[in-house]
């Protein structure tokens, strides 16, 4: 066995079997943080959400209201419609009418 200096670290014993754990535990958690995350679909205020079940509509369904909704994941998707009556304004059709 060899000295060593001040400046000189031991080598650093990694257990294999651990590693592998621990990295398979973390691409296993991104894996269900990304089917979660997919799950959810939330559809603000002043808006529909119309469902696609394989980019197709779902006549089936009716159209989803305001508020957190769970989809099936990579198979549903939400379009939002926004639903709001929108005043609009023309100078020149005011002026037309006077």
């Amino acid at each position: 066995m060899y000295t060593l200096s001040k400046y000189q670290n031991r080598p650093v014993q990694v257990n294999m079997g651990k590693a592998k754990g621990v990295v398979l535990g973390i691409i296993v958690l991104i894996i269900i943080g990304v089917l979660v995350g997919s799950a959810v679909s939330i559809v603000d205020a002043g808006f529909r959400g119309v469902l696609l079940h394989w980019n197709a509509v779902d006549l089936v369904e009716p159209p989803l209201d305001e508020g957190l909704h769970f989809i099936v994941p990579f198979q549903d998707s939400v379009i939002p419609l926004e639903v709001r009556t929108l005043k609009w304004t023309c100078r020149q059709c005011q002026l037309r009418l006077q």
